[in-house]
């Protein structure tokens, strides 16, 4: 389990990496999805089942949102080379640093100290409920929380603007012809 959980952070880590470092941005939006898929994968492991599955979705839909966006306005923007040996170069090097760095942490004790106290994220309630304690936070959002809701509603809906209005400039956005 606990190989899994490395291999699963050192994709995601990889996924990431790849997001930074390639040229093109129909490549970074494919690799946040990646990322997205790895990090609700350890997610589900750590045994939050519903959250991960609700990251899952809102994350593939923002990113799909990105991807569209990301492929009407720059799809012949910048003409590269795919097959670009510099980003395979530069994610090799970057992925060497990180297993460098990830040795040295894991080798000085520090990990093994965040990793005793992750359980208490992912309780059981006790009879009679039986459910986790990430299932019975989304009540609480919406019971509690109602006020940040609305206000991160609000901040998207501005998100959607200013993203429209600098789409927009003379070879009007992604509504373009091709």
């Amino acid at each position: 389990m606990a190989y899994l959980m490395y291999l699963l952070g050192l994709m995601f880590v990889v996924s990431i990496m790849g997001v930074a470092m390639h040229p093109l941005p129909q490549f970074g939006a494919g690799g946040l999805v990646v990322a997205t898929l790895f990090s609700c994968a350890m997610l589900a492991l750590l045994g939050g089942s519903f959250i991960s599955i609700v990251l899952l979705l809102i994350y593939l839909g923002g990113m799909l949102v990105v991807f569209a966006y990301s492929v009407a306005l720059a799809v012949d923007a910048c003409e590269m080379v795919r097959d670009s040996w510099a980003v395979g170069v530069r994610l090799f090097v970057a992925v060497c640093v990180i297993m460098w760095f990830g040795e040295l942490y894991t080798t000085s004790g520090k990990f093994s100290s965040l990793m005793n106290g992750i359980g208490d994220f992912c309780e059981v309630m006790p009879f009679p409920t039986e459910v986790q304690t990430d299932v019975c936070g989304v009540p609480m959002l919406y019971d509690a929380g109602w006020v940040g809701l609305i206000l991160c509603v609000m901040c998207l809906f501005v998100c959607l603007f200013v993203v429209l209005a600098i789409t927009r400039g003379v070879a009007c956005g992604g509504l373009r012809v091709f």
